[in-house]
């Protein structure tokens, strides 16, 4: 593979990571949220 197109590739996962994280931690939220409440929220 040339230099571009492991840079590309390297984005893509960057990318794909992120998007990964991002749902885990609204996964994550909701059920916290329910558990500690509006005042744990609050902090």
């Amino acid at each position: 593979m040339n230099k571009s197109k492991t840079v590309v590739k390297q984005a893509g996962i960057l990318a794909l990571a992120g998007i990964v994280v991002r749902i885990i931690g609204v996964l994550y939220r909701s059920p916290l949220t329910r558990m500690i409440g509006d005042l744990g929220n609050g902090y």
